[in-house]
């Protein structure tokens, strides 16, 4: 049986950024704060409409299989020539319920604020990001804010945490290590009902901490994180 390594150290030795890299990523993640408020939960933006609002560049998104992953798990994320940490971008009870052994959570929620403060975090660093499922752009909306604050080296692992919970179920969760109780809905249920949630996404804010369900559309396009499914109301959860 496969030992996995999944202590992941933060930069242990590393030095730590010069005072104009700070600098440059405290005001990054202000300029991203000011230009993201009032426009209701980031889950809830499409990757387009998020684009848009903070004026960013097209990015390329690197992606990374599971294989690729699972070797990442094995080897040990610290006996890379740059460390790889690993990150799911869900809301906290999400991670709380389900989550790839070895990864931290960041929710997206607050991504701009701890990854524009943290002051031991090298903007060459290897990070991953994950979210729940294919369909889910979370993950997508968190390679371009890292992106946009200055961080260079970002991929993203597509299947998210629904994908790897089915390889691990396929095949054991000595090869695809996951924590939690994994209750939630989104992992069990047929893909496509799960697919189907993202084809809806509320086009209304009433106010900026709380998400109203006001009026729904319809459309084929990836749309903002609905993985948090039956919780709606926690999607600002801190």
């Amino acid at each position: 049986m496969k030992r996995y390594v999944v202590g992941i150290i933060f930069f242990v030795g590393a030095v730590f950024p010069g005072e104009g890299v700070k600098e440059f990523r405290q005001e990054r993640a202000a300029e991203l704060t000011q230009k993201l408020s009032g426009h209701g939960s980031i889950y809830h933006l499409t990757t387009a409409d998020m684009i848009s609002l903070i004026g960013s560049e097209p990015v390329q998104i690197k992606k990374i299989s599971a294989e690729e992953l699972q070797s990442k798990l094995y080897t040990g994320f610290e006996n890379f020539e740059k460390k790889v940490v690993l990150f799911n971008v869900l809301p906290s009870w999400l991670y709380d319920d389900c989550h790839i052994t070895g990864s931290l959570s960041l929710p997206l929620s607050k991504l701009i604020e701890i990854a524009g403060s943290a002051v031991d975090w090298q903007l060459d660093q290897q990070i991953i990001v994950y979210c729940a499922i294919d369909d889910c752009d979370a993950s997508e909306k968190a390679v371009i804010l890292l992106n946009y604050l200055g961080y260079n080296d970002v991929c993203e692992y597509v299947d998210g945490i629904r994908g790897w919970y089915e390889l691990a179920a396929k095949y054991g969760k000595d090869q695809y290590p996951i924590e939690g109780p994994c209750e939630e809905d989104y992992l069990t249920m047929d893909r496509e009902n799960v697919k189907a949630i993202y084809n809806y996404r509320p086009v209304k804010v009433e106010k900026p901490e709380v998400v109203q369900r006001v009026e729904v559309v319809a459309t084929p396009k990836k749309k903002g994180c609905s993985s948090c499914g039956k919780r709606r109301s926690n999607f600002n959860k801190k």
